[in-house]
């Protein structure tokens, strides 16, 4: 065929055609469209000089020869020859230009896009947009052409611009289908697969390629797996199973959509019911088909099943004949597999694996972005920062706006210390980037908090908040910051308006909670109402999803609060000394202060006994020393005063200071300051305090000596405690303390503490409203003193040498609209070691005096010490009930009983809000109000 063309226009060239007009002018045109296609062919061989000689030849016949200037413009091109491209374009003669028409905008935007092209491959993302606007101004009617620059607007993250400009074609070619299909497709590549549906329904059916209706399948295929997801994470589990239940009866015979509908399935999470489809698709088209395989692939994907989903890509490779769309899609998975592996080799500690996992791709795709961040990955794994960084850096020469890459390099700088490097990477990522996009700008103030530049971070909420006044996750961010900044007032707006922008549906529903009207959401004002305050004994109160129950604690925080109890507390021992009857009757009021803080004030109204002291009892005060004629004044032992503490909170941290009971014979200034916050995924809270002991009258109040009238005891425990707990309150949760503390009182020695407590929480039913767990806690106790009894000197509270103890405890509560429960009960085992004592270890003369009348009296004034084993068990039961609105009551009642320890307490209280409803539902468990002595 070649020879044959360079014969005929050897021959045409010599003028061998007949010189009649009409003739010669077929003649030329045949001269010319025999040079025109010997120069292709002189193309395709790589002939490029000859091709461009051949071209000229036909253009010097026949300067109008469409297809020779078409293919002499195409040649330059296909050597990257822009200079000749234009040259060529501009010394077009008029009648040229009007011949080419609209084929030569296309040539001089197809030439604007090969620049687009050039920019992209060196990652120069902005310039490539600009090319592609300038050729959009030259033809402004190619739909592709507005397809390409409109995926590269999403590059930049601004996909709203992509829209615009098919807003603009659309309103000049409202039904021109390949425009409508453009559109259709950047839809569906944004995920909006909902508004992709319905541009593609605008073409006319007679209109739709093959290609087009491919993409209504997908379509179809993508709405109904998305559709169902969504009505799952809105709890309309029914809605999902009805909805896929239809297409499946309607995909009869239809394998294509029958395997969508497997899938979607497996969406849902219907794991067995997605498998079966896909097991009858393939009994009913044997052997199954590549796109079964390809479907299948996807589906053990979607599942994690590894070795069954390599198994499946060996196979379709083993398949012949793929086609370029397949191989496409095998490929994809492939990769999508590798990297899959790759991270959960990273995540097992074998990088060395990973790394190898991803280097046969990475050599075939040194430039796929996913494959890279995989491979920076593991290197953050091995902690090799310079490798990871190179990545990153190599990864934002692609894509300067890639997210991961970008906060992944700023992390890498942090991590090796160069703080000012990567506040540099997050300026220029803020000053490149649409900051004020939600997804942009949302992980650049979370880096700035992270590297401590919250006024940054605010400004840039700020400004998100005012461009996306209703979007979510900025709603979210600015609560949590508002939080962080311990601003309640703030943090009770954001809240309303995350649950205004997400309405709350209840479990089960069938009906969206927002109503609908004209075919648009209607977004209802949030009240209290809305939070269910005026739903009340509605069971929806109490079944509210976390923003509601955050915003709830937070109106109550924000509210005034009267609370008052009454405590009774016994203990059966010996009259005078470890016998012990209490009555507590406390009385506080809350309130807000200033716009983030929250004050307490508090009265508490005590009365302690112990009985009277028998006159012959040698060991209490200094009695001893005066038996036989001990006075008989001062036996009975009664107190009774008024107590006053205030307090003060604001976020994670309060403050109290207070006074134990005044008419006391010793009254302390006691109170604390309390932190608490994260430490990584652990909790942490942190004391330092100044408290009451109250095991006993004369280690709370204080008491006089019968014999000498002098006053001892009041005794105090000042110290810290740090605590560390790993409990989000799912099925497993553990906790622990230390404390140290210094025991002083009136005359009475000092004594050091230390306490160290651990357990663990297992939640056996763990639900919204009922509560099942088991529990195991132990405990390590050592005082440096013997100081517990109850002669002159002594403190009379618990205090053996080493005390460890071992229980179990079990627990189960219960909530209904208007009432919880809680029942507890353990079992214990415990081992003391006590330490010899004298009977008068702050007055050396009262030891002396009494050691000298040990030969009289027979009493030696030593406490004897020693180890003993012993075991118990507890019972507690706790209530609350919603009377009216504003009015909560509650009670609580428990018994311990062990060998030498048998105390009662029972306990009623009240909690009324002066403001307005209880926003939150009755406590589960319940949370009595405790007195101060408790605190």
């Amino acid at each position: 065929m070649y020879r044959k063309l360079v014969i005929i226009a050897a021959i045409l060239s010599l003028g061998s055609i007949s010189t009649h007009s009409r003739s010669e002018e077929v003649g030329q045109n045949k001269m010319s469209g025999a040079l025109t296609t010997l120069a292709r062919e002189q193309a395709d061989r790589g002939q490029f000089k000859e091709a461009e000689s051949s071209y000229r030849k036909a253009l010097s016949i026949d300067p109008l020869d469409i297809s020779a200037l078409n293919g002499l413009i195409a040649l330059y091109r296909q050597q990257g020859m822009t200079s000749k491209v234009q040259l060529t374009i501009a010394q077009l003669t008029p009648a040229q230009r009007s011949a080419l028409g609209a084929s030569l905008k296309h040539i001089e935007a197809s030439m604007l896009q090969d620049q687009a092209d050039l920019r992209l491959a060196k990652g120069e993302v902005n310039r490539a947009i600009k090319y592609l606007e300038q050729a959009i101004q030259v033809d402004a009617d190619d739909p592709w052409l507005h397809l390409k620059l409109a995926k590269l607007y999403v590059r930049q993250n601004d996909p709203a611009s992509g829209l615009a400009i098919f807003d603009e074609l659309l309103a000049r070619h409202p039904n021109d289908p390949d425009s409508l299909y453009a559109l259709a497709q950047f839809q569906s590549d944004l995920g909006d697969s909902s508004n992709a549906r319905k541009t593609f329904n605008r073409i006319e059916a007679s209109q739709r390629s093959h290609d087009m209706l491919m993409l209504q399948q997908r379509l179809t295929i993508s709405n109904l797996a998305q559709d169902a997801k969504s009505l799952m994470q809105s709890g309309r589990k029914d809605d999902a199973i009805e909805m896929l239940s239809d297409a499946e009866a309607t995909s009869s015979g239809n394998e294509d959509f029958t395997l969508a509908v497997a899938l979607a399935w497996a969406e849902i999470g219907d794991i067995k019911h997605s498998r079966t489809l896909f097991d009858r698709v393939k009994v009913d088209h044997t052997p199954p088909s590549v796109n079964w395989h390809l479907r299948y692939a996807s589906f053990l994907a979607m599942i994690d099943s590894d070795q069954e989903l390599r198994e499946e890509l060996e196979t379709i490779s083993g398949i012949q004949n793929l086609s370029p769309a397949e191989r496409a899609s095998l490929a994809e998975l492939q990769e999508s597999a590798a990297i899959r592996m790759a991270e959960k080799q990273t995540s097992a500690g074998n990088t060395v694996l990973a790394h190898q996992t991803l280097a046969p791709f990475l050599k075939q795709k040194p430039d796929q972005e996913n494959l890279l961040l995989a491979d920076a990955h593991a290197y953050r794994a091995e902690r090799h920062w310079q490798d990871a960084m190179d990545i990153y850096a190599r990864t934002l020469k692609l894509d300067k706006l890639n997210k991961e890459a970008r906060s992944g390099l700023i992390e890498m700088l942090t991590a090796s210390g160069e703080r000012a490097k990567a506040l540099q990477q997050l300026d220029e990522w803020a000053a490149d980037s649409a900051a004020n996009e939600v997804y942009v700008g949302l992980p650049i103030s979370s880096m700035y908090s992270d590297l401590g530049e919250y006024d940054r971070a605010k400004k840039l909420i700020d400004s998100l908040i005012a461009a996306h006044p209703e979007a979510t996750y900025v709603l979210y961010d600015a609560w949590k910051m508002a939080q962080r900044e311990g601003q309640l007032d703030h943090e009770i707006d954001y809240l309303k308006k995350l649950v205004v922008a997400e309405p709350y549906v209840r479990p089960g529903a069938t009906r969206d909670a927002v109503s609908t009207q004209n075919g648009s959401q209607q977004k209802p004002a949030l009240a209290y109402e809305n939070i269910g305050i005026d739903e009340f004994g509605s069971p929806d109160k109490i079944q509210r999803d976390w923003k509601e129950k955050k915003l709830a604690a937070l109106i109550d925080r924000r509210s005034d609060w009267l609370s008052s109890a009454i405590e009774s507390r016994s203990r059966k021992g010996t009259p005078g000394m470890s016998q012990y009857n209490s009555l507590e009757i406390p009385l506080e009021y809350k309130t807000p202060w200033h716009k983030n803080d929250e004050l307490f004030f508090r009265t508490d109204l005590v009365r302690l006994s112990s009985g009277t002291v028998a006159t012959t009892n040698d060991r209490f005060g200094s009695l001893l020393l005066c038996q036989p004629t001990c006075a008989s004044t001062m036996l009975r032992q009664t107190e009774q005063g008024m107590s006053f503490t205030a307090g003060y909170q604001r976020g994670d941290l309060s403050a109290d200071i207070g006074f134990t009971p005044l008419n006391f014979p010793v009254s302390n200034t006691v109170g604390a300051i309390r932190q608490k916050g994260d430490l990584g995924e652990y909790g942490y809270s942190l004391e330092a305090s100044r408290r009451a002991v109250t095991g006993s009258l004369l280690s709370f109040a204080g008491t006089k000596d019968p014999n000498t009238g002098r006053v001892w005891g009041g005794v105090v425990a000042t110290g810290g405690r740090f605590g560390l707990s790993l409990d989000k309150g799912e099925t497993f949760g553990f906790w622990s303390s230390f404390g140290w503390h210094n025991l002083t009182g009136l005359n009475v020695q000092s004594n050091q503490r230390i306490q160290i407590m651990a357990g663990e929480q297992w939640r056996v039913v763990n639900e919204e409203n009922r509560v099942f767990s088991l529990g195991l806690t132990g405990m390590y106790l050592h005082h440096s003193q013997n100081a517990g009894e109850y002669t002159f000197g002594h403190g009379g509270y618990y205090s053996p040498r080493n005390y460890r103890s071992l229980s179990l405890p079990i627990t189960y509560a219960e909530r209904w609209p208007r009432f919880s429960y809680m029942l507890r009960g353990s079992v214990s085992a415990s081992n003391t070691q006590m330490q010899d004592a004298q009977f008068f270890p702050t007055d050396s003369s009262m030891q002396a005096q009494a050691t000298a009348l040990a030969p009289l009296n027979f009493t030696t004034p030593i406490y004897t010490g020693g180890t003993s084993q012993g075991k118990g068990f507890s019972i507690k039961a706790a209530w609350e009930y919603q009377f009216e609105p504003k009015l909560f009551a509650g009670g609580l009642l428990s018994i311990d009983r062990s060998d030498f320890y048998a105390p009662n307490r029972a306990l009623i209280y009240l909690r009324y809000s002066f403001d307005h409803p209880g926003a939150q539902p009755v406590f589960m468990p319940p949370e009595p109000m405790e007195p101060s002595s408790q605190f």
